[in-house]
């Protein structure tokens, strides 16, 4: 049995209990099960690679075949996906011990979560014990997710102890997920993996294959060290290691032999980042400031200030669009223009021809080095006719650190696309790599704020009462969200300048936290990722609206923010239809509702519906907004007074699109608009990338299609609708 848990220990689980209260309460509150799309009990099957190395660990929380002795507190990283339930202790010689039978067994820990997610170092050590005899001391800090303990023995009973010490320099702490037992022959793969702008770099997908087989698939690398480590793999050769992270390039490589009962350690792995998500040369339109146009529109571009004495010669103008294999690219302008140190703006007229589509603007200049290219990736938007009445998805607060949830977004981004939506507004995203890499494929324009995880905070937070008094709030780190208590909002005010270079990195990626963008010629939208308290960003306040007061007159204004409560006086003044935001819910729906008491979810409406706040539900939800007569006139999902739409992290997109990918060599070619959303969608966007030919399509109506540049493939643009809870087959044959 497990020994008792510490006063300490009780203490942790009291708040943690109050947390995972609010937040099951707004996952499983009523009605919330939504059809039955998300948790254990969902019909939809897990997307490839998410759960079968998870299968095979024995947690040490709940189990028998633990026990724990001194102060262990069960812990989980705040949403920080595919982050495990663990133990954690800080204590020395605090110990956590087990009996197995297997031929061989791995510990599996719990290592770093980056920025304000990381909580207490794991820089202790773990003295690892078989039957009273010491084998190995480990270093969580620079290990792996999982260390062999022993193999190739015989099976019979023994005694495992991991017990936690202080190290010499002070140093304490670690987190143990449990153990996986290694009953059949194998080898480990072992490497430090770095990257371009590695410090934020956080994890990868790490993949063995062999042939087009995956024998290991799973997101790992402690983030402290870079080092990885694939334990208990089948020995063999022939095998294939491909390393994923999305924002970087993808690198595979072929594997050496791994030999039973042995670890095969690799030379380092470097990954380049993915220069077709950073822009260079252009200031805007680019990544995260889009513009939309109609072919035959004026387009005005500007061109950063560049580090040369003298003028770089600009050359030509292109749009690049890219879906899958496909590509194209459209000249838009050429000629001799110089762009001096200071930048450049400049008008072209964009070709008056059937596009439509995102797609990079590139251009091609010739400076002191010679000939180069300068991107802007997914920046301009091409389409027939601008919206009357527009339609967004928006997202709150998605915790994107790491790679696995860049899939997040690379799933929901494939659902975007059937949808088609103006635009994407993302409120308080943290990290722009695995963001613009995750959103590689999104075909819709989409905004993103940067967010208060981006900068960090005061030791000490603070709470602000129901009537504003600020008062001192618990110890930081805390790991975890205490939501509305009793007392008030636990609201965590980060202090820094607002043009603090904190956003470096962001800008890298998207540019200035601040700005604004046209999906029409009367539809703007103000970015604005600063918090609202005049105390410390007063100055970023009166720059919002000297930025957007252009924009005044606009029929439908927009914002998209990290935080929910300007000042009523801003709200006015620009008489925004929605406000996207993703904290501090209490405090704007105190300041804003009409009723406050009469407020019911994440979501209400001021000034007789003219405005509409839309906030997070939670990690895994969604809104669809769509507009009538210039205003919001519905968000959740299917009909419901509060709820959100869900998307499970980890199952397979419920509006999705699956190809025959078996009828590349046939005359015809199937697809499923697969729905299974209790609400329809009418006109889903398929684009359908086929052998070049001629199509005719059932089923669906051909909007227009293209010819990749390599005479290879044609891209249909089909549509089709996606009746709700139904599967709808389409076929295109090809005629010539």
């Amino acid at each position: 049995m497990m020994k008792p848990y510490s006063e300490r220990q009780k203490t942790w689980r009291a708040l943690a209990a109050l947390a995972m209260t609010a937040c099951l309460f707004l996952i499983t509150g009523p009605g919330a099960a939504q059809d039955g799309l998300r948790g254990e009990d969902s019909h939809l099957p897990l997307r490839p690679g998410k759960a079968e190395y998870w299968d095979t660990v024995i947690s040490v929380i709940d189990n028998d075949v633990a026990r724990i002795e001194g102060e262990w507190e069960e812990h989980i990283f705040r949403r920080s996906f595919p982050a495990r339930q663990h133990l954690h202790t800080d204590e020395d010689g605090a110990v956590v011990e087990g009996q197995f039978d297997a031929a061989g067994l791995a510990l599996v820990l719990e290592t770093h979560r980056p920025y304000v997610y990381t909580g207490n170092l794991n820089n202790g050590l773990l003295e690892i014990a078989i039957n009273d005899e010491v084998t190995q001391v480990i270093q969580p800090f620079t290990e792996a997710n999982e260390i062999v303990l022993y193999r190739g023995l015989d099976p019979e009973p023994r005694d495992v102890r991991v017990r936690h010490l202080h190290a010499p320099d002070g140093g304490r702490g670690a987190r143990v997920i449990g153990f996986r037992e290694l009953n059949e022959p194998s080898a480990d793969l072992a490497f430090f993996l770095t990257g371009e702008a590695g410090d934020l770099l956080v994890d990868a997908r790490v993949t063995v294959l062999d042939g087009d087989d995956a024998v290991r698939s799973i997101v790992q690398r402690n983030w402290m060290s870079g080092m990885i480590r694939l334990a208990g793999l089948p020995p063999g050769e022939g095998y294939t290691l491909r390393v994923e992270a999305l924002g970087w390039e993808t690198v595979t490589v072929p594997l050496p032999p791994l030999h039973a009962n042995s670890e095969r350690l690799l030379t380092p792995i470097h990954l380049p980042l993915d220069n077709e998500l950073l822009t260079h040369g252009f200031e805007q339109p680019r990544l995260g400031y889009p513009a939309v146009r109609r072919p035959g529109d004026s387009l005005e571009l500007r061109f950063a200030p560049h580090g040369h004495e003298e003028a770089i010669e600009l050359l030509a103008v292109r749009w690049e669009q890219t879906v899958g294999d496909a590509r194209r690219s459209v000249r838009l302008w050429e000629g001799e223009e110089a762009i001096p140190p200071n930048g450049q703006r400049m008008d072209i007229e964009l070709p008056d021809k059937p596009l439509d589509g995102m797609g990079d603007l590139v251009a091609d200049v010739r400076g002191p080095g010679g000939v180069r290219t300068w991107r802007a990736p997914r920046s301009l938007r091409l389409r027939e006719a601008f919206p009357d009445q527009p339609v967004f998805l928006v997202l709150g607060h998605l915790d994107t650190w790491g790679h696995y949830q860049g899939e997040y977004l690379a799933v929901f981004a494939e659902m975007a696309n059937l949808i088609d939506p103006d635009a994407v507004l993302i409120s308080n995203e943290v990290h722009p790599a695995y963001t613009a890499g995750g959103l590689k494929g999104l075909r819709a324009p989409h905004l993103v704020t940067i967010g208060n995880h981006s900068f960090g905070y005061e030791e000490n937070p603070s709470f602000l009462d129901a009537d504003g008094e600020r008062r001192p709030g618990p110890p930081f780190p805390l790991s975890l969200s205490l939501g509305e208590v009793e007392q008030g909002y636990a609201h965590r005010e980060p202090h820094y300048a607002w043009r603090d270079s904190a956003n470096r990195l962001f800008d890298r990626w998207y540019g200035d936290p601040m700005g604004a963008a046209e999906i029409s010629p009367d539809i703007a939208i103000l970015n604005y990722g600063w918090s609202w308290e005049p105390e410390y960003n007063q100055e970023a306040i009166d720059a919002a609206r000297d930025l957007f007061e252009p924009y005044r007159d606009s029929r439908i204004r927009v914002l998209n923010a990290y935080e929910s409560e300007p000042p009523r006086e801003f709200l006015d003044h620009f008489d925004f239809a929605l406000v996207h935001s993703a904290h501090a819910w209490p405090r704007a729906r105190d300041m804003h509702a009409d009723d406050p008491g009469e407020v019911r979810g994440h979501h209400f409406s001021i000034d007789d519906g003219a405005t509409t706040f839309i906030g997070k539900r939670t990690s895994d939800t969604f809104w669809v907004v769509r507009f009538a007569d210039d205003r919001v006139e519905s968000m959740t999902y299917a009909g419901h007074d509060e709820h959100p739409w869900p998307l499970d992290r980890h199952r397979v997109a419920p509006l999705r699109v699956e190809f025959d990918e078996d009828s590349t060599e046939s005359t015809v070619h199937r697809a499923e608009l697969i729905n299974d959303y209790s609400e329809s969608f009418d006109g889903c966007r398929i684009d359908w990338v086929l052998p070049q030919g001629r199509y005719e399509v059932s089923g669906g109506a051909v909007d227009h299609y293209w010819d990749s540049d390599d005479g290879e493939w044609t891209v249909l643009t089909v549509r089709a609708d996606a009746p709700a809870n139904a599967v709808h087959t389409l076929e295109a044959e090809r005629i010539r």
